[in-house]
């Protein structure tokens, strides 16, 4: 885990996400948020420059594949890694506020 005075540049991602067409919707610690939730990246604080990669559960697996593809080859580019981990659900809080 990164400690308090550490910094996690969010410029090299936003140019990432913008060049594969999408936006970041949030961003909040170590998560992104896209635009559509087709996919959230997560840094990954032990290794510089390697994002991880939670698809959402419900995006259709042939166009999973194809946009794996894009982000593989659009990392390369920019000069970050991507691992792949499981995927994400979305849920509505159960919290009162």
């Amino acid at each position: 885990m990164k400690n308090i005075e550490s910094f996690r540049s969010l410029t090299p991602v936003k140019e990432f996400i913008e060049e594969m067409g999408f936006a970041i919707s949030y961003a909040y610690d170590d998560l992104v948020f896209i635009d559509n939730n087709a996919f959230m990246l997560r840094y990954n604080d032990n290794k510089e420059s390697n994002l991880f990669i939670h698809f959402c559960k419900d995006f259709p697996s042939e166009v999973k594949t194809n946009l794996k593809i894009r982000l593989l080859t659009i990392s390369k580019r920019k000069g970050l890694t991507l691992d792949f981990k499981q995927d994400f659900e979305l849920a509505e809080s159960t919290e009162e506020g």
